[in-house]
């Protein structure tokens, strides 16, 4: 690989003074050695061009220089700084790069394309400016008021994401795996999985503080947990899931549904304990299939609409999918007197 310079490139503001400095950079692709200890200085208003052969390794130099690839050894500097081996960076320190292919992409505008180009500018200027009152983006722009002011490190500021069905309080995020693999009904399963908990002493506050972490780490600051209610639990899962919302109310808003999972009339009991879950705090009232699993769709419906009324929170059923049970437990539902509770009601179907 060879260098070399024409001096009618060199501008009158050339200063002799280096802008862009590579030392000993090599880099192996296994056996191959397609850049060999370059070294290259290119100093301020100096134009340099990079002459050889196909295959002498000029792209792969330029891919070490732009943050491509991570040379095997070598360093590369800009401006003094020891660029780091990503090409997002490399373009925000101030060099860029064209390709020898240069197409647009089809599918964007034009100024859609020009954005692309804008784009590693976007996180300084007005544009990072940004309102928030009570939790929600008020306004972006240079006339917001922060009353604080947080350095993004070039991130991208995105609203939140939302998990809409997921249990904080079963959740075995980081313990060994369980296969629930029971009996061919439904309630089979579900049985083992509350006997499986109750014998291996689960912490529904541990396991829900992990998982809600681990949402939260990944972009998710609102989610709606299920959370199960039920005579040989009682309320344990439902107060550690509680304490996990607490901990986190700052970051993230956690809906909690009290759930009877293993069924509302089949366990007597679990509607008084349903009663002290809202009392407790949970969000909204869960319902399980009341015709697969109650048998008697119309007095567990009934039994169900009449705590949320007790306590005007709003109502989730999830009928059995696939089953004509579906169709019939929607329609008592929506020909149900009690219409407060209809209200605030959530089908899914």
């Amino acid at each position: 690989m060879t260098t070399a310079v024409d001096p009618s490139g060199v501008s009158a503001q050339a200063d002799g003074s280096p802008i862009l400095v590579a030392e000993n950079v090599t880099m192996r692709f296994g056996g191959l050695v397609a850049v060999d200890s370059v070294n290259l200085r290119v100093n301020k208003g100096e134009i340099m061009g990079l002459i050889g052969p196909n295959g002498a390794g000029k792209t792969t130099f330029f891919n070490c220089l732009t943050g491509l690839y991570l040379p095997t050894a070598g360093s590369v500097t800009f401006e003094g700084a020891l660029l780091p081996p990503k090409p997002r960076k490399v373009v925000i320190a101030g060099m860029a790069r064209t390709f020898q292919n240069i197409r647009l992409f089809g599918n964007m505008t034009a100024l859609e394309n020009v954005m692309v180009g804008r784009f590693c500018r976007t996180n300084t200027g007005p544009l990072t400016s940004i309102h928030i009152v009570d939790g929600r983006i008020a306004s972006i722009g240079a006339g917001s008021n922060q009353p604080e002011v947080i350095d993004g490190g070039g991130a991208t500021a995105l609203a939140g994401l939302v998990e809409a069905h997921t249990h904080l309080d079963k959740t075995m995020w980081g313990m060994d795996w369980y296969r629930n693999e029971v009996g061919a009904n439904l309630i089979d399963k579900i049985e083992n999985e509350r006997a499986f908990r109750h014998a291996s002493g689960h912490d529904a506050a541990a396991q829900s503080l992990v998982l809600a972490k681990a949402f939260l780490a990944l972009g998710t600051t609102r989610l709606r947990t299920h959370v199960d209610v039920d005579t040989q639990a009682g309320l344990r899962h439902l107060e550690g899931t509680l304490r996990t919302r607490e901990a986190l109310r700052e970051l993230q808003q956690i809906q909690i549904v009290a759930f009877p999972q293993s069924g509302l009339l089949r366990r007597p009991g679990t509607a008084e304990l349903l009663d002290q879950s809202l009392a407790l705090g949970a969000d909204v009232l869960g319902g399980l299939d009341p015709c697969a699993i109650d048998g008697d769709p119309v007095k567990s419906l009934d039994v169900l609409f009449g705590i949320a009324d007790k306590h005007q929170r709003p109502i989730a059923v999830v009928p059995r999918r696939g089953t004509k049970h579906q169709l019939y437990c929607s329609g008592h539902i929506l020909n149900d007197r009690q219409i407060s509770s209809r209200k605030r009601l959530q089908i899914r179907l």
